[in-house]
């Protein structure tokens, strides 16, 4: 008598996702050539079929291994914002019978209040729409990244994506150029004039640099820890030589600032020496090679200088137009020139848009939170992850000072908040005692 086999339904799942994603990308390439537009709807109809199918740490980590490539195609006289998918996250948060922890709430009041003040003043009301719809996808990341149980993973998934990254910068350095594949994802970018820095695949140099620190210091705090040192400590390597490549000055500090903080939390001296040749070398050889443009980091120029001050000057005078509830969020741009004969895409600085857009009140939602966060995690700081996000957040408060990268680099903004997740994953219940330094090293 024959033995019959019978698959269970969790043995079956793994080879019908396979075969759906793998039939699923074929038939939008096929159809792409023929009918564009069905093959976006395609891609979309797959992507959340997939995605709802996925438990929620899988579909978390193949979104962060994609939040750098803000893909986005002209079709038929249309932009198709094919980075958006990443909203099919809600479909497996969804299925969790628990609710999110409370803290994945603390940035809500601050996007409620600047949709109730910003979208019937705005002046350009598709990028406000845009903006807040992106504000909504970073919420509910967080909390997926909260939730996942995942979170060294996702350290990992993230500094992979560093690798293609860093090495198309490279490739951009020693070429002069955006490059082949900067152009065809961004093809309404290529008319900006080339600054001899590396962009890699974001919108700007300094989105790159601010990406590539955080990660790496992220990366550096687990591998400080004891999570697969040689690993992390290689990917941090990778991110600091992309973090060198963009020549992002306030990205740099940032780093360095929360390199010091790390050193001064790690007893074994060993791993110190080893972080500090890793960046010695690397800048040793930046110098021998002339190809990373460090010349940035030796001061100011004045062209630099008197634009910074020139739209410092505007923001502030942009608040006191309305010191409580702002301009309107993304307004600034649009009202900049009243007060200056001068136009940037943004304040270059953080502090002084939230300022000069949101107010006072929205100000204080804003960092109050993240201050609120960020004592929590220094609080907590024997945990690894906590200890490694908060040391990104410092890198994106420092950075903070001087530019502006979560209005108009939708990978900074989801990074922001990927942070804010990972932070909230490993922190302790409040009335839990923390361990001592030394059980955890």
């Amino acid at each position: 008598m024959s033995e019959t086999i019978l698959y269970k339904p969790e043995d079956v799942r793994p080879m019908l996702t396979a075969a759906m994603t793998a039939s699923w990308v074929l038939a939008a390439a096929l159809i792409w050539f023929f009918s564009p537009w069905s093959a976006v709807f395609l891609v979309l109809v797959g992507t959340v079929v997939m995605i709802a199918r996925l438990p929620l740490s899988t579909a978390v980590v193949v979104f962060i291994l994609l939040i750098p490539f803000d893909f986005q195609r002209e079709i038929g006289g249309m932009w198709v914002y094919l980075d958006l998918l990443v909203a099919a996250i809600a479909l497996p948060l969804l299925r969790l019978k628990k609710r999110p922890p409370t803290l994945c709430w603390l940035l809500v009041p601050f996007f409620l209040y600047f949709v109730a003040t910003g979208a019937p003043r705005s002046l350009v009301p598709l990028g406000f729409l845009r903006f807040a719809v992106r504000w909504v996808i970073a919420l509910c990341f967080s909390a997926a990244v909260a939730m996942s149980g995942a979170a060294e993973e996702l350290v990992l998934a993230a500094g992979v994506t560093l690798i293609p990254l860093t090495a198309y910068g490279l490739y951009q350095l020693s070429v002069g150029d955006f490059g082949w594949l900067f152009a065809w994802m961004n093809p309404e970018m290529i008319e900006r004039p080339w600054m001899a820095r590396s962009y890699s695949l974001m919108w700007h140099p300094n989105a790159f640099g601010e990406f590539a620190g955080m990660i790496s210091v992220m990366l550096i705090a687990l591998g400080l820890k004891g999570y697969k040192t040689k690993l992390f400590f290689t990917l941090a390597a990778v991110g600091i030589a992309g973090l060198l490549c963009a020549g992002s000055r306030g990205a740099d500090i940032g780093v360095g600032i929360a390199i010091l903080v790390l050193l001064t939390q790690t007893p074994k001296y060993w791993r110190k020496l080893a972080v500090i040749a890793v960046l010695a070398f690397i800048i040793w050889g930046a110098q021998h090679y002339d190809i990373i443009p460090l010349e940035r980091v030796e001061g100011l120029d004045e062209p630099t200088t008197n634009s910074r001050l020139l739209v410092w000057g505007a923001a502030y005078t942009g608040w006191q137009q309305h010191p409580w509830i702002g301009l309107g969020t993304k307004n600034f741009v649009e009202i900049m020139q009243n007060f200056v004969n001068f136009t940037a895409v943004h304040a270059h600085s953080t502090y002084l848009q939230i300022l000069a857009e949101t107010g006072l009140v929205g100000f204080a939602l804003f960092y109050l939170p993240l201050l609120y966060l960020l004592r929590r995690a220094w609080k907590a700081r024997t945990v690894p992850v906590v200890l490694a996000g908060a040391c990104a957040l410092l890198v994106w408060l420092a950075h903070g000072f001087v530019d502006v990268t979560f209005l108009d680099n939708p990978p900074n903004l989801l990074l922001l908040f990927t942070v804010i997740g990972l932070i909230i994953s490993g922190l302790p219940p409040r009335n839990t005692l923390q361990p001592a330094e030394s059980e955890v090293s």
